[in-house]
């Protein structure tokens, strides 16, 4: 007989569904290898009005990193403005990141963030943080690679526009 657990909902109550919070995350690196560049993210709730608050956008100038460094650099500022349980849709054009996402991270947690090979994951310590910020939103994540979404060149010029002001001011 399968054993019957109680529902945290008293009798007479539903549950409130859980609310849609799209993140579109990007990077002005491309390619392998280290570069200047910058990220960015925009959060939106898409079931509520726009406010000051929704969406809400920031792009980062970051210096030297990596095009996988830089995108999660942005998923972790965005993941740290998510404050209630909801259903998270991140749009990326990085197969690694929608992997990561999607397939690693839960195996990677199990092997506290270390590779099959028993190296540790690159960048372990911000996927360490990205999945406690995940974890403690509880957030059922699905990942949408390389969808056209009407952020798409807000971001890419924003992402042009502060890496060119970042390396100018490299320079100086």
């Amino acid at each position: 007989m399968a054993d019957k657990t109680e529902s945290p909902v008293t009798a007479g109550q539903e549950e409130e569904p859980l609310k849609r919070v799209n993140l579109y995350i990007a990077t002005s690196v491309k390619g392998p290898g280290r570069r200047k560049g910058s990220c960015g993210y925009v959060l939106e709730c898409p079931d509520r009005p726009p406010s000051a608050k929704n969406p809400m956008a920031e792009i980062m100038y970051i210096g030297e990193t990596t095009a996988h460094g830089s995108l999660l650099s942005a998923l972790r500022e965005a993941l740290g403005h998510v404050r209630s349980r909801c259903i998270l849709t991140v749009y990326t054009d990085s197969p690694y990141i929608a992997a990561a996402l999607s397939e690693y991270l839960p195996e990677w947690e199990k092997r506290d963030f270390m590779t099959k090979k028993e190296k540790p994951v690159a960048d372990r310590e911000n996927w360490k943080e990205t999945a406690v910020l995940l974890n403690a939103a509880g957030c059922p994540v699905s990942v949408r690679l390389k969808e056209e979404h009407e952020w798409r060149n807000w971001l890419s010029w924003e992402l042009e526009k502060r890496t060119s002001e970042g390396v100018k001011c490299d320079k100086d």
